[in-house]
């Protein structure tokens, strides 16, 4: 089956079947990779049957030519981080990719790649507070600035910023996001 084949039939994939397929091939540690299956067995995936744990995307918008990414300031968590979405009822994770990207930064994607990491965070946030624990499928969207809008209506993001690749990053903490950008590093910087 070609690449392409692969890719369309994983966009029309449920999203207990693309996180079964993610986990055979995104960069993962044991531990997640372990809470990753349990959590997909449990089959409560989504906020709205499980308001505790649930599966969100994450998403790094990438310029290539210029190797930069976009980071947002997250109002309800005060953290530097990528843009990220809660999946919901009926999404999956390349629906929610769409969705949030439209919603946030005004891109119309027509092509996401296959996610590339997955971690854990333990959530914080004031908007959410029943939130603790999220399952962060990660995806890299390539795109040029000048392509984005950034939505103030949504009010999720007080400022953003794009940051070059092969910097320090000193105002990100939140360590999922440390561990996706030194994934990007790795995966851009080093050949």
């Amino acid at each position: 089956m070609s690449e392409l084949n692969k890719k369309n039939n994983f966009d029309n994939l449920r999203l207990n079947e693309q996180l079964t397929l993610v986990l055979e091939k995104a960069e993962t540690s044991k531990d997640t990779h372990k809470a990753f299956v349990k959590k997909i067995s449990n089959g409560r995936l989504v906020e709205s049957n499980n308001s505790n744990s649930h599966v969100i995307v994450c998403f790094i918008p990438y310029d290539v030519k210029k190797n930069m990414i976009l980071l947002v300031h997250n109002i309800a968590t005060d953290l530097w981080l990528t843009p990220a979405a809660h999946v919901h009822d009926g999404e999956n994770l390349i629906d929610t990719v769409k969705r949030e990207a439209y919603e946030e930064l005004g891109l119309r994607l027509d092509h996401v790649e296959l996610p590339f990491l997955l971690t854990l965070t333990k959530a914080k946030s004031k908007k959410r507070p029943h939130c603790k624990q999220h399952f962060d499928v990660w995806f890299i969207i390539r795109v040029k600035p000048k392509e984005i809008s950034i939505n103030k209506e949504e009010k999720e993001a007080s400022d953003y910023c794009w940051e070059k690749l092969d910097s320090n990053f000193k105002d990100v903490s939140d360590p999922a996001t440390i561990i996706a950008i030194e994934a990007l590093k790795k995966r851009y910087l080093s050949s």
